[in-house]
């Protein structure tokens, strides 16, 4: 029989617990404040959008919330936030190239998260953040990850 320490059980203990929650989460400032993994509720309360705007929720075909901001000219031109089992798993994002987030790599890939940045010719970006444990989302993320040619596994 093993036995442990209440010291060494603490320390596993809390290995199990913190190491998930860190690996599955984005930096709250990456996003607008905004990170994947989060409630619908959270979603909404976290966000800092540049200026005001308009919320509208949709039901399918996955649960989202939509933002648009009160002045069109606003760097954020537009944010969509989709939600599987309660949980935000996708984010995207319309952006003047200006932005400061509207900048990177055309394609990030980590083991919880696949993030994509689309220059389009009308001066806009569209950033896409993707949840790879995401079922509904699966076949995008394949998709993105094979047009790169890259290997993100």
């Amino acid at each position: 029989m093993l036995l442990l320490s209440r010291r060494t059980l603490y320390v596993f203990l809390s290995l199990i617990i913190v190491s998930p929650l860190s690996c599955t989460r984005e930096p709250s400032s990456a996003w607008f404040g905004v990170q994947l993994g989060l409630s619908m509720t959270d979603t909404r309360a976290r966000f800092q959008p540049p200026s005001a705007g308009t919320w509208t929720i949709q039901t399918e075909p996955l649960s989202g919330l939509t933002w648009l901001p009160d002045d069109e000219q606003e760097p954020l031109r537009r944010a969509r936030f989709e939600f599987h089992q309660g949980m935000l798993v996708a984010a995207r994002f319309s952006l003047s190239d200006a932005s400061p987030i509207a900048q990177g790599h055309a394609l990030e890939a980590t083991a919880t998260r696949v993030t994509v940045r689309q220059r389009g010719d009308d001066h806009t970006t569209q950033l896409v953040v993707l949840a790879r444990s995401c079922p509904a989302h699966a076949a995008e993320i394949r998709a993105l990850v094979q047009s790169s040619g890259a290997n993100t596994r």
